[in-house]
């Protein structure tokens, strides 16, 4: 992901928007990619 899409907070902070398709995925998988990120 060179360039993500990010969302401006409303307290100016930004976070990268993504699309993991988590419904599958154990918590233990989102936390996991979460923390890569």
């Amino acid at each position: 992901m060179a360039n993500p899409t990010v969302i401006k907070l409303q307290d100016g902070n930004v976070m990268p928007q993504l699309g993991l398709g988590v419904w599958q995925a154990s918590n233990e998988e989102v936390i996991t990619a979460i923390q890569k990120r």
